[in-house]
């Protein structure tokens, strides 16, 4: 996982867009009964150079769609 979220980060940071001109952000879902792997993607993520902490967001599985609709509001 830590190889394809660095190459997003250098796709962003090479200035490059997706979609109608947005850099989409990446939302990664975890089930529920796996509080280590949450545990340990959440580690991942905060070793990241910028602007992973824009670009990644780390959820429940469950909590997912409320995410979503919330991103979607903003």
């Amino acid at each position: 996982m830590n190889g394809h979220l660095r190459t997003y980060l250098d796709f962003v940071q090479r200035g490059q867009l997706g979609p109608d001109g947005v850099v989409p952000r990446v939302l990664i879902t975890v089930p529920n009964d796996k509080p280590k792997r949450q545990s340990d993607i959440r580690d991942l993520l905060v070793h990241l150079p910028g602007p992973a902490d824009q670009l990644f967001h780390l959820t429940a599985f469950n909590d997912a769609v409320p995410h979503i609709v919330q991103v979607l509001r903003e």
